[in-house]
């Protein structure tokens, strides 16, 4: 590796995306929101390490079950529609963590 390489990959920082809230209204529970091109997913976080961003997408998906498995118990009947309210659970649930530089954020 070059150091011009070595030099622009240290100048990449990783993200933690969510999909659109919109994407999961409406979507059956116990599935995925719709899916959507990566360049409309909503930037919760910025990191500078890949590892930082995974440790904090587990929190993420883990407070968005633990919400949305309250919310089964309270009201909801399996394989309903999905409200607004739970629609952010949703997306919590599929975060994930993309590089600064990938290109698909860039897709329209």
């Amino acid at each position: 590796m070059t150091p011009r390489h070595a030099a622009a990959l240290a100048l990449v920082g990783w993200y933690m995306i969510t999909p659109p809230i919109e994407s999961c209204i409406g979507a059956f529970s116990g599935r995925s929101c719709e899916q959507t091109p990566l360049s409309r997913w909503q930037i919760r976080a910025t990191y500078d390490s890949r590892a930082n961003c995974e440790k904090s997408k587990a929190v993420w998906i883990e407070k968005g079950r633990m919400y949305l498995g309250e919310s089964d118990a309270r009201s909801r009947t399996p394989g309903s529609r999905v409200g607004p309210d739970e629609a952010y659970d949703m997306a919590e649930i599929e975060a994930t963590c993309v590089a600064t530089d990938d290109p698909r954020l860039k897709e329209k």
